[in-house]
């Protein structure tokens, strides 16, 4: 069965502006102000970031009814690890370098009389 070429454009499009819109709303909702301030606050923002691309990354294959059980599976988890990984890298370092510069603040402050 081949797919109508005008459903395969216009499945791309919605798809695409229903994921840019999520992006757009994860990204606005980074904090680009404030460092993480932990281990949890960086695992938080990793598990977000995994689901919205997990979504991506489902959302053509279930339009189209091309799923592969196994191996969406198997990269599912290997993405959760990997985006887990790297918000806990974020949030430790994230909290260490808050720590660090409280530190030097307080090491700088002028003597009291």
């Amino acid at each position: 069965m081949q797919l109508n070429a005008f459903y395969f454009i216009w499945t791309k499009l919605l798809i695409g502006w229903f994921f840019g819109v999520l992006f757009t709303v994860a990204y606005e909702l980074l904090p680009l102000r404030t460092r993480f301030t932990g281990v949890m606050h960086g695992l938080r923002y990793g598990l977000g970031f995994w689901f919205i691309t997990t979504l991506w990354n489902l959302s053509h294959p279930l339009v189209y009814g091309s799923v592969n059980i196994q191996d969406q599976v198997f990269w599912i988890l290997y993405q959760l690890v990997g985006f887990l990984a790297l918000g806990g890298v974020l949030g430790y370092l994230g909290k260490r370098e808050t720590k660090k510069s409280l530190l030097m603040s307080a090491g700088n402050d002028p003597p009291r009389d």
